[in-house]
């Protein structure tokens, strides 16, 4: 957006729910979404995913600075069944990365922001169906956080189907 300003007004709106927002600068602001229960959640048909028939609810998004008076931007808010990740194919690889982990579960999209959190490293996941994807481990970077480290390092491993909300999967082990 543009023309944001920073103010306690600041407002944002999903469907009938509104939230505060926070200001960023003048042309972003962040907000989050409002909690919906999963009895909301319906059979959606979405331009640009895959499949394209999935489990979720579209609402309208719009922002107020003044928390009165709001856009009419038509932009929706896409809200996805949560992830489940029931196995994954390997739990430990070379600390030099490279390798292929495959996760099962249900409720995979395939968008442009799949993808898998390693520790605190990211990589984008590759969609094979609504119940399987893959990641390909990185590179265990010895940064300060894993300097005074044994050779084996036990990372959180997470998995998301839009690049913020993200799901445990298991802890995967660099070895």
């Amino acid at each position: 957006g543009e023309n944001f300003v920073n103010s306690t007004s600041l407002r944002c709106r999903f469907g009938s729910t509104e939230v505060p927002a926070t200001f960023v600068s003048s042309s972003e602001v962040t907000c989050s979404s409002p909690p919906i229960s999963s009895n909301e959640l319906a059979p959606v048909q979405v331009e640009g995913y895959h499949p394209r028939n999935i489990h979720g609810k579209l609402v309208g998004f719009e922002v107020s600075i003044n928390g009165q008076d709001f856009t009419d931007s038509g932009l929706e808010f896409l809200y996805l069944e949560d992830i489940e990740i029931k196995s994954l194919s390997r739990y430990n690889g070379p600390s030099s990365g490279g390798t292929p982990v495959f996760i099962r579960g249900s409720n995979f999209v395939n968008t442009t922001n799949l993808s898998c959190r390693f520790g605190k490293f990211n990589v984008r996941g590759r969609y094979l169906t609504k119940e399987a994807v893959v990641c390909i481990s990185p590179p265990l970077l010895r940064s300060e956080h894993y300097l005074n480290t044994e050779a084996k390092v036990d990372v959180p491993l997470f998995l998301s189907n839009n690049g913020f909300d993200y799901t445990y999967g298991a802890i995967y082990r660099f070895a």
